[in-house]
């Protein structure tokens, strides 16, 4: 047998606390128990009031003198005897649940058979009501007719019939009444106490008082019970007087029998079944926290105790969908992290090859670069070496010494250069490329860088000329050694790889802002579309190969990019391959 849930049945000696709190939980059990004993037995003294009562009416009458004292002296010994003797079987009864209660709410351990048998008696109380109540009142019966029927005079036969029925009436009405209330007091003070968690209707070797037992109970108080009285009165009325009256204190009183039996009915019967209807309808309303903390031992023990589980049940399943759908979030969460991280991963790999590409392509960009680089160093110092040692003989003529004396002079001025190119772009790279700036005269720089390319393009056969707007402002604030070298490295790429045609310099204002443009247009062989960028990127020239005809370093434009960007602007280009290409520089012309 199970003990009751949170009740401290523990082994050992109770807590100080307990032990203080021993003397208030023992008058406590007391109290109830003496409610459970006592409420009960009034009944029964409603019943002997009753009795004596209808007696005075409808048995009295039919006795002489010497029969009615013998039947006072029959009810005399019988209260002083066997009455006082049921009242102690039930008393007792009642009372040797004393001490597993007090050991309960003292902290103590009780043994598990005397709990279980505690339990039995708790469920069993009705039935010891019942039987000790019903006996004492059917010992009523033989107890007073046969004092009467020893007597010198005979009985009249009316009185064969009315006591037996008047002391049936009176017990079965005070019986059924008190089992109401026995079962009404018990559920409601003792079960919480004995069974705790447990259901009574699941304690072995109880056999508590079914529902159809309480209704032929219900039956025998509200409807047999006054029926028989009234019955009584119709048999008796030819010789009684006052059967008005008395036939309206029966009806009051079935009647009041009638209600106080299915006010307890009610509390027994329309109780559970309220709750559980109340408790059916929070649960549909999706309240799960109900719970029906009534105990009961008959039918409807099982029912709560299912509804319970159930609710317990549907409880752990919404749980279960709560955590499966919060499993499922994080899974979600987790994928999505996942796929992000994959992503990233995959954008980083994506950055690593094209970096590791851009890397290989600057490597081999550089390398083809260098040699190159080194075919145009070597270029001009062969031939100032050459001609440096021509000139060292005395017989050489003076128009050839001097011939050689500018050759020299050429190449020293293009290794100049690309030197120049070189410091320039590293300057840049290290963010320390010097920029003065101040007013200058537009036109006047134009017209230098034009005049410089001229001649080569005169020996091209090529038309260059220059057209300036007449909004562009005379003098501008800039770096004019930077914007002429800028201008310088355009112009003489568009000169050199034009062969035939023009090349075109337009200055004009940039749209509707304050920048200045300068679009220098060629219709040299034009620049493939997937060569457009990679052209101003350093180390890279248009053609890389080892048969290009066009000499240089393939500084010029990253460099002019560079003081494009210096100067206020940018550097941009749009070409077609076939029909020449346009650049244009734009400037800041206030600085």
């Amino acid at each position: 047998m199970p003990t009751p849930a949170g009740r401290g049945l523990a082994p050992g000696a109770p807590s100080r606390g307990a032990r203080r709190s021993w003397p208030v939980a023992a008058f406590r059990i007391d109290r109830t128990l003496l409610l459970v004993a006592g409420l009960p037995l009034l009944t029964q003294i409603v019943g002997s009031l009753f009795n004596i009562w209808y007696n005075s009416f409808h048995v009295t009458p039919f006795l002489d003198a010497a029969q009615l004292s013998i039947f006072e002296n029959s009810i005399f010994i019988f209260n002083i005897g066997i009455y006082p003797i049921s009242v102690s079987i039930w008393l007792a009864a009642v009372a040797w649940l004393r001490k597993p209660l007090v050991d309960l709410a003292a902290g103590r351990r009780v043994d598990p058979t005397l709990l279980a048998k505690a339990q039995r008696r708790a469920v069993h109380l009705p039935w010891w009501f019942l039987a000790v109540t019903a006996t004492g009142w059917l010992l009523c019966i033989p107890g007073l007719l046969l004092p009467l029927m020893m007597g010198d005079t005979a009985l009249d036969p009316r009185v064969f019939t009315h006591l037996p029925i008047s002391i049936a009436i009176a017990g079965l009405t005070s019986v059924s009444q008190g089992v109401f209330v026995v079962e009404l007091t018990t559920e409601r003070w003792l079960y919480n106490r004995l069974f705790g968690e447990t259901s009574p209707s699941e304690s072995e070797g109880v056999h508590p008082l079914s529902l159809r037992g309480r209704g032929m109970l219900w039956l025998v108080t509200a409807a047999v019970c006054p029926v028989l009285s009234l019955l009584l009165l119709v048999l008796g009325s030819d010789t009684m007087v006052p059967d008005r009256l008395f036939a309206g204190v029966v009806s009051l009183m079935a009647v009041t029998f009638a209600l106080v039996s299915a006010w307890l009915m009610s509390r027994l019967l329309v109780e559970p079944v309220e709750q559980l209807r109340m408790a059916a309808r929070r649960v549909a309303g999706g309240d799960l926290s109900v719970q029906i903390d009534l105990q009961r031992a008959d039918e409807f023990g099982p029912l709560i105790q299912e509804f319970n589980v159930m609710i317990s049940e549907l409880r752990e399943q919404e749980r279960l969908k709560r955590q499966i759908a919060e499993r499922t979030r994080e899974l979600e969460d987790t994928t999505l992290q996942l796929g992000a991280e994959a992503a990233q991963r995959e954008q980083v790999t994506n950055h690593l090859r094209s970096a590791l590409s851009t890397a290989e392509a600057a490597s081999s960009a550089k390398t083809e670069f260098l040699a190159n680089m080194s075919h145009e160093l070597r270029t001009p110092l062969s031939a100032i070496l050459g001609f440096a040692a021509i000139l060292q003989d005395g017989g050489l003529p003076n128009d050839s010494r001097q011939e050689f004396t500018l050759s020299i002079e050429r190449s020293g001025q293009h290794l100049l250069a690309i030197i120049n190119d070189l410091l320039d772009l590293t300057s840049i790279q290290s963010g320390k490329l010097p920029v003065t700036k101040s007013d200058c005269d537009s036109r006047e720089i134009v017209g230098e860088v034009v005049d410089l390319m001229s001649v080569k393009a005169k020996q091209k056969g090529l038309d260059l000329r220059c057209e300036i707007d007449a909004r562009v402002p005379q003098t501008i604030h800039t770096d004019p050694l930077r914007l002429r070298q800028a201008l310088v490295n355009i112009l003489g790429n568009a000169t050199k790889f034009t062969d035939t045609g023009s090349v075109i310099v337009r200055v004009a204002p940039a749209g509707k802002g304050r920048l200045l443009r300068f679009d220098i247009e060629d219709t040299g062989p034009g620049i493939g579309d997937d060569m457009i960028e990679s052209i101003f990127e350093p180390f890279v020239l248009g053609d890389m190969s080892t048969t290009r005809t066009h000499e240089g370093t393939g500084l010029g434009l990253p460099i002019s990019r560079h003081l494009a960007e210096l100067l206020g602007g940018e550097l941009r280009a749009s070409s077609k391959v076939g029909r020449g290409s346009i650049f244009s520089l734009t400037i800041d012309p206030a600085g």
